[in-house]
């Protein structure tokens, strides 16, 4: 039987798909021989303006057939056939073998996002606008929150009828004092109460907060957008717990209309380790990559990178399994493609991981775990988000 592309394979495939990157690398980076070629023995010769570099292509999942009922694959554009911006240019050239290897990894290697990314959460029965706003609810509760968790949640308010009026229809009050009934399940409270929203969403990390997002955001859509979301970016980020990365995906899972990169912690993370940019945080990591990624790239980008970094490039990545460590381009890209990969074999420690870690060592009163070597490192506490959090 065909098998589907998010297939699990065992780690004996590695070497296959190792070679199968090996093989594309040079075909990639190997300038035309065509260039001193007589106009009678070879096709029509590019124009000057035009690169002679041949770019690899891959297979893209919109040709593949026999896909199991109920499983959207990841919808990722093929590489385009041209852009504003060279691609023949020594950086996107290795932008590209690094792009291809990640999509052949991600059809070996299924990730959460791909069956329970927020951009499959709506309900497809549902009219339009109801379908945009489950989309930036999922996104809402997304933040901070593994997919397995959001897709529950969005499944308990979907089961209830998650629409603009009917998050509105129940009491706004509070019931701080039965916060366990609430986590336990045991209490029955009003329809889209406060109270009852909060037990739908539970255990969504601070869901509390995420439901008094949930139902200003109704009260502002109702008032002033006629029950839909905003159409415009800038309508987007007005709204409580909406930040740029929740913008641009609601742009362009809801709207079709991509405006931006959506740089979550996964992109962040695997953009720097790639060395593409050099930032602090995921919207410096956005604004970077913009000013050099062809726009063709924005939207497939963001799930092909989150669910690499679910996968394989964690943050306490998987070399072993990934294709790229060690690998090596020709002519004009001469350095590894992953220079991450290439600094841990030199025995730097980046990031908190390092070639040879030690023990794990053992948790000790006072939120502090003890190492070989002695001292101690204190836990990095999760703070509640802001509305200015980059991730709600």
């Amino acid at each position: 039987n065909p098998r589907h592309p998010f297939q699990h394979h065992t780690h004996t495939t590695t070497m296959t798909s190792r070679r199968k990157i090996k093989r594309v690398i040079k075909p990639a980076l190997t300038k035309s021989t065509n260039k001193t070629s007589s106009p009678a023995s070879s096709p029509a010769a590019s124009p000057p303006h035009q690169s002679t570099t041949s770019i690899p292509t891959t297979h893209h999942h919109h040709s593949l057939k026999h896909i199991p009922e109920g499983i959207d694959p990841y919808k990722i554009s093929p590489p385009p056939t041209s852009s504003s911006k060279s691609h023949s240019s020594p950086q996107m050239r290795k932008f590209l073998l690094q792009y291809n290897a990640m999509k052949d990894m991600r059809e070996e290697n299924p990730a959460p996002v791909d069956t329970m990314g927020c951009h499959v959460l709506h309900d497809k029965q549902a009219v339009p606008k109801t379908q945009r706003f489950h989309t930036l609810v999922s996104l809402l509760l997304s933040a901070q929150t593994k997919d397995a968790i959001t897709a529950k949640a969005m499944h308990n308010l979907k089961k209830e009828g998650l629409t603009v009026d009917n998050v509105l229809s129940g009491n706004d009050a509070l019931d701080d004092e039965n916060a366990q009934d609430i986590k336990e399940g045991t209490c029955q409270y009003e329809k889209w109460s406060m109270p009852h929203i909060e037990q739908m969403i539970y255990p969504v990390s601070f869901f509390k907060r995420k439901a008094r997002y949930m139902k200003k955001i109704a009260r502002i859509l109702r008032d002033d957008y006629d029950g839909d979301i905003p159409r415009q970016l800038s309508g987007l980020l007005k709204l409580p717990g909406i930040g740029p990365k929740m913008g641009h995906l609601i742009m362009t899972h809801a709207w079709h209309d991509t405006q931006g990169i959506g740089v979550d912690v996964h992109v962040h993370r695997i953009s720097n380790r790639f060395e593409w940019v050099d930032t602090k945080s995921p919207e410096e990591t956005r604004k970077a990559l913009e000013k050099w990624l062809p726009k063709e790239y924005w939207e497939p980008i963001n799930e092909v990178m989150v669910g690499f970094g679910q996968t394989i490039c964690a943050a306490r990545p998987k070399c072993g399994k990934c294709l790229m460590g060690g690998l090596k381009g020709d002519t004009d890209v001469e350095e590894s493609l992953c220079p991450y990969y290439e600094k841990l074999q030199l025995g730097e420690e980046i990031g908190g991981v390092a070639k040879k870690r030690g023990s794990k060592g053992k948790k000790t009163k006072g939120g502090t775990v003890k190492r070989s070597g002695g001292g101690s490192r204190k836990r990095r506490k999760m703070n509640p988000p802001s509305d200015e959090d980059e991730d709600l």
